[in-house]
């Protein structure tokens, strides 16, 4: 018995020893995977692609029908190991999984004679537009095709078009261009009007709650204040509120837009009532065990000071953590808000 559990003991332990000088590489060696295969191709097409392991000794073999194959988009799906069909215009990564190795072909669909048509839509300067852009074929192969964003992207142009881009609150350009092969296009617009200057240092004054809000809101929250400096980019803002007791998670949450005369400045997203999960970017730490939140959109004209205003938002008002409901809650189309430079 007692050498029969000596036995056990020791092959145990080899075993141990066994799985501490396991190889960290996939059991067949491979070192490296590969794949070759067409990366342009027209709607209808069969594409087949071959994927080839390199191991430690130099060697190569096909492992075609060993990987997992996968598309990243439904431009181009997979029938069977290695053989895909291009579905419709657009693009795809066509990736091939082998153990711990991947490789991937960059693959566009589209007509034949036809290119893609690609590039930025941004502000005169480089800044991002408040709204997106937009940027259409007015003319010529393609024509009608749209790219939308601030990466637009359009299938299946050729030849000499004429596009139109435009966004709110700029100036629609035109622009024509000869395409002949796969080009990046980029496209700086100018606002319609000299947009209003709001940089600076301000001071929001938030309160007192309007009619509609319920009672029982503390004297200590009924009106807040708060310093935010300002930085324009053209037709951008970004915000940075603070005060002494005010905690910001992410200023990135804040921010605003101008078009012209119209200034827009948002406190988190004003469409938020917080869900199950609730996250508060602004905490106003009132006392040890206060705590006063808010979130919203306002919108007002120029920049003469004092500006009176309203925020379409929700305020809220705990004496628990403000991970639990609050004690006081106010969604308000016309909360009070006002600014002094």
């Amino acid at each position: 018995m007692i050498r029969a559990r000596l036995l056990t003991a020791a092959l145990a332990l080899t075993a141990l020893g066994a799985c501490e000088k396991l190889p960290t590489e996939p059991f067949d060696g491979a070192k490296k995977l590969e794949i070759s295969g067409p990366s342009t191709a027209a709607p209808g097409q069969t594409l087949r692609y071959v994927a080839t392991a390199t191991y430690a000794d130099g060697s190569k073999r096909d492992v075609t029908g060993d990987a997992t194959w996968r598309s990243s988009s439904p431009q181009l799906a997979f029938t069977s190991a290695g053989v895909a069909t291009a579905k419709s215009i657009g693009e795809a990564d066509v990736e091939a999984t082998l153990h711990v190795f991947k490789a991937q072909v960059h693959v566009l669909v589209l007509e034949p004679g036809t290119f893609k048509l690609s590039g930025s839509i941004r502000e005169r300067g480089g800044r991002s537009l408040p709204f997106g852009g937009r940027v259409m074929v007015l003319s010529g192969v393609g024509q009608g095709k749209l790219g939308l964003g601030e990466a637009y992207r359009i299938y299946g142009v050729a030849g000499p078009i004429r596009l139109e881009a435009s966004s709110r609150g700029y100036l629609t350009t035109m622009y024509d261009i000869d395409v002949t092969g796969n080009v990046v296009f980029d496209i700086e617009l100018v606002p319609s009007e000299t947009p209003v200057d709001v940089a600076g240092d301000w001071t929001l004054t938030l309160g007192p709650p309007p009619p509609g809000c319920p009672d029982g809101l503390p004297a200590v929250a009924q009106t807040r204040s708060y310093k935010v400096a300002v930085v324009q980019k053209g037709t951008l803002l970004e915000l940075q509120l603070r005060g002494p007791t005010l905690q910001v998670a992410d200023d990135r949450l804040t921010g605003g837009t101008v078009s012209g005369q119209r200034v827009t400045l948002y406190f988190g997203n004003p469409e938020d009532d917080f869900g199950v999960a609730l996250f508060t970017n602004l905490i106003d730490k009132l006392s040890a065990t206060e705590t006063f939140s808010f979130t919203g959109q306002l919108i007002f004209q120029g920049n003469e000071s004092p500006i009176a205003t309203m925020m379409d938002g929700t305020v809220r008002y705990w004496t628990r953590p403000v991970t639990q409901p609050p004690s006081w809650e106010c969604k308000s189309t016309n909360y009070p808000v006002t600014l002094r430079r």
